[in-house]
This record gives C-alpha cells, structure tokens and sequence, in this order.
C-alpha cells in the first residue's frame, strides 16, 4: 500500500498550495480552509482527464466524486508565478498510481473512468468536425477564387483547429478502467 503519498499543486496564480495526503483509508486534504479528511471509502467514483487550459497550461486531471455528490480535483500542473506553469508528471503520476488502488480497497463499488463523459466528448467531436469542415470550405472557396489570403487562412485555421482538438478527442474518448492499470495517455 502507498502510504504517506503527498502531491502538492497551485491551482492558479494567486492560490496557495493545496496539499493532498494519503493515509491509510483516508485524504488529507490541506488548504486555505483548513485541513479536510476524506475517507476514501466515500469515493464514488475517480475520472481522468486531459484538459486544455491555454497554451501553457496542458495536462491530466484527476476528479473524485463523493457519495454526497462534492468532488475533489486536482491536475498534473502548478503554477510557479503570474504567467509559469509547471508540468509536474512523477509527482502526479505517482500520486495517482496509489491513490486509486487505495479507492478500490476501501470502496469496492467506486467507478473508474476516463476521458469525459460520453455527450460531452460527442460534442466536442462535433465542434471539433465542424471547424475543421469550415476551415477546409472556406480555404477551398479562397483557393478557387484566386485568394490566396483567405485559402492560407482556412489551412492555418484547420492546422491550428487539428492542433488543439485531435488531443482532446483522442485523449478524453470516454472509458472504464482498472485502477491498477490508468490509461497511460491520461497520465501526466
């Protein structure tokens, strides 16, 4: 059993550190409001993530979900000042690599998922298809008519759109998964 796991994590800028211990059957979670125990029997279920928050600000994302429905997250990045954010993935990864075995043995019940939920990551598969489509008409119209500052827009926009979704897509596609095995690709 991992215990005496610490992760630490700035959530924004102007945040003070949050600091999660895992012990035995529980998370200590300190922060600006004191310290909070969670029993992790209370854990109803654990998600993971890729999140894209600006172009400094890539990473995974852990999400517990309480039985009085409140949730806990945390990500694989901190942030270091106004404008730094720092990849943190051993800390991260080994954080997640005890905490979610020590969920499944204090709640045998407790949902392992990835990705985001299933309407959601549709969605952005369809808003991830249309820009693309858009991007591809608008450059093939600047293309034919001989304007070639609207066809180098619609490919900078469809290489930018590819970009910035097909992670999003890839990474978030909604499953189950044993919590001694995370999806690698949602791991930091």
């Amino acid at each position: 059993m991992a215990l005496g796991l610490v992760y630490s994590q700035k959530r924004h800028p102007a945040a003070l550190p949050t600091v999660l211990r895992l012990a035995e059957e529980r998370l200590a979670v300190d922060g600006l409001r004191g310290t909070r125990e969670i029993p992790l029997r209370s854990v109803r279920s654990a998600r993971l993530t890729y999140e894209e928050r600006g172009l400094g600000a890539r990473g995974c994302k852990t999400t517990l979900t309480l039985e009085d429905g409140k949730r806990l997250s945390f990500t694989s990045t901190t942030w270091r000042g106004l404008v730094e954010v720092r990849p943190q993935p051993a800390e991260y990864n080994a954080f997640v690599a005890g905490l979610l075995p020590a969920i499944a043995r204090a709640n045998p019940r407790a949902v392992f998922l990835a990705g985001k939920p299933a309407w959601l990551w549709g969605l952005t598969v369809a808003a991830g298809a249309v820009v693309v489509a858009a991007a591809i008409v608008a450059g093939w119209w600047g293309y034919r008519d001989g304007s070639r500052e609207v066809a180098l827009l619609g490919a900078a926009t469809l290489v930018v759109a590819a970009w910035q979704m097909e992670p999003m897509v890839r990474r978030n596609r909604p499953r189950r998964f044993a919590p001694d095995s995370p999806p690698a690709d949602l791991l930091a």
